[in-house]
C-alpha cells in the first residue's frame, strides 16, 4: 500500500504507461544505410536524379533482404508550390534515371526460372511494396490531395471539369496491371508497360524542351 501511495503521482504523468509506438519498417533507417539521404527521402524532400539512383539501390537491397521499400512523406502542395519549377527542370533526367532502373529490373527477371527464381523475386517484391496497407492508403490519399490542389491552382477547374479530368488521368496513367500482386505470369508485362509509359513521358518532355528553346 505504501509503494502504491508513493508511486501514485506517476499515474498523472503524461508519459507514464504510454507504450512508445515503433515506426513501421518502411519509415526506419537500418544499419549500414545512408542516414542523411534516407532522412531526406522519408521527409519527402526534393530528390535529384542521382538521389533517385541511390533510392533504387537502397530499395533493391531492402527487397532482396525481405525488408519493405522506403515510403516517403507526401508533403502538401502549398509546401512544395515554389519547387514546381525544380520538378519540371529535372523531369528529363529523372525520367531517364527511372528508365535505367526499369531496364535493370527487366534484365534481372528475364531468363529467370519461373518456377523458382521468378517466384521468389515476386514474393520479395510484393512483400517490399505491400507491407503496410494503412500507410499505402494514407500516402495515396495525400498524393491525390496534392494533385487536386495543383489542378485548382493551375486553372483546371476540377470542380466543374471532373469528367474531362478523369479522361485526362486515364489517358496519362494507363493501367500496368489490375492484379493485386506480382506473379511470374504478370510481372514481365507490368514492368514493360511501366517502362513504355515512362518512355513516352520522357519523349514528350524532351519535345517540350526543344520547342521552348526554338
Amino acid at each position: 500500500l505504501f509503494a502504491a501511495l508513493v508511486n501514485s503521482p506517476l499515474l498523472f504523468h503524461r508519459e507514464f504507461g504510454r507504450i512508445k509506438k515503433e515506426k513501421p519498417s518502411s519509415k526506419r533507417i537500418f544499419p549500414g544505410e545512408d542516414k542523411e539521404l534516407i532522412t531526406r527521402i522519408l521527409n519527402g524532400d526534393f530528390l535529384t536524379p542521382e538521389d533517385l539512383c541511390a533510392v533504387f539501390n537502397i530499395n533493391r537491397q531492402r527487397t532482396m533482404h525481405g525488408k519493405p521499400m522506403l515510403v516517403p512523406n507526401v508533403k502538401k502542395y502549398e509546401e512544395e508550390k515554389d519547387l514546381i519549377g525544380n520538378l519540371r527542370s529535372h523531369a528529363k533526367d529523372s525520367f531517364r534515371s527511372r528508365l535505367a532502373t526499369f531496364d535493370c529490373l527487366i534484365a534481372q527477371i528475364t531468363g529467370a526460372d519461373p518456377e523458382k527464381e521468378l517466384s521468389e523475386i515476386c514474393v520479395l517484391y510484393n512483400a517490399a511494396i505491400y507491407s503496410d496497407e494503412k500507410l499505402m492508403k494514407e500516402n495515396s490519399c495525400n498524393l491525390g490531395q496534392w494533385f487536386s490542389d495543383y489542378l485548382m491552382d493551375n486553372g483546371y477547374h476540377p470542380h466543374i471539369s471532373s469528367f474531362l479530368i478523369k479522361e485526362m488521368i486515364i489517358s496519362a496513367f494507363p493501367p500496368f496491371t489490375q492484379d493485386k500482386e506480382y506473379t511470374p505470369d504478370n510481372i514481365h508485362q507490368a514492368l514493360r508497360r511501366r517502362r513504355h509509359t515512362l518512355q513516352k513521358y520522357a519523349e514528350v518532355n524532351e519535345k517540350e524542351i526543344h520547342l521552348e528553346n526554338i
